[in-house]
């Protein structure tokens, strides 16, 4: 039997070298977690701007709906639409940790919820609040339909881009969607201006989901996030920046590939009816 000195000597022992594992295990973990705590801040900073939303407020996510013949009573999103939705609120999880979001379907948003903090998701066919936001920006962006197919009633949608003049196409081969375009628009609330809009929009699904995606924490698309924020961190002074995206994306299946930015227009002082 150990002595009580012999038992005193071997406690102390195993103490360091408890002591010294935890020291190491901190020397080896501290350092790497204090380089991802200080990125995610610095992420923040990135996205901060381009979401806006500060604050605990409450924000309303607007999703638009299609009506499926056999139940017209139960609104439905395509797929592209639904990622789009999803992957928003998640961001926004993130970015406003204990902010109060609140998911509704365009075809049940009354009225008076429009003077709050809105986010609207899906062009303006399906989603209802889309539409009504739509005369507010008829200075810098429309939706036009193009008729391809008289005989049919075929036609499609394209982006009219009215600050730089371009057009843009999505592309059909064979029938399906490829070549798309979503936009990203951020502004005062028109029906609230001390509240802010962000208009998630599209060509067709494809592109709503791709400028969701653009700027989510998705790590493929972190080059589209900053080069976003490059051009929208010079309005220095302003509270919140109002600005513009075009997204170009390749769709793939129901997903969407090679994002990339068209356009990034800064709107701080040439939105009239804010001023």
């Amino acid at each position: 039997m150990l002595s009580a000195y012999a038992l005193d000597i071997l406690s102390s022992l195993v103490i360091g070298i408890v002591s010294g594992l935890i020291v190491l295990g901190l020397q080896v973990f501290a350092a790497p977690l204090t380089v991802e705590i200080q990125r995610y801040f610095r992420g923040l900073r990135i996205y901060s701007p381009i979401w806006g939303f500060s604050g605990k407020q409450k924000v309303y996510l607007v999703s638009g709906s299609i009506h499926h013949s056999q139940s017209p009573w139960m609104p439905r999103l395509m797929e592209p639409d639904l990622d789009a939705v999803n992957e928003a609120a998640s961001t926004l999880g993130i970015l406003r940790r204990g902010g109060r979001l609140e998911r509704l379907y365009s075809s049940g948003f009354p009225d008076e919820f429009a003077k709050n903090d809105l986010i609207a998701i899906g062009g303006p066919i399906y989603n209802e609040l889309t539409r009504k936001l739509m005369p507010f920006v008829t200075d810098f962006v429309s939706f036009e339909e193009e008729v391809v197919n008289p005989a049919e009633k075929l036609s499609y949608f394209y982006l009219h881009d009215k600050i730089s003049g371009k057009d843009y196409r999505p592309t059909y081969p064979n029938g399906i969607i490829d070549l798309d375009y979503g936009i990203i628009m951020k502004l005062p609330n028109p029906f609230s201006v001390s509240h802010q809009v962000i208009m998630f929009a599209g060509c067709d699904s494809h592109g709503v989901l791709a400028s969701v995606r653009a700027i989510s924490f998705d790590p493929d698309t972190k080059p589209i996030l900053k080069q976003i924020h490059r051009n929208i961190k010079g309005l220095t002074g302003e509270k919140e920046k109002y600005y513009f995206c075009v997204i170009r994306c390749q769709a793939v299946g129901h997903d969407v590939g090679r994002l990339a930015v068209e356009e990034v227009h800064l709107l701080n002082g040439k939105i009239s009816w804010a001023n």
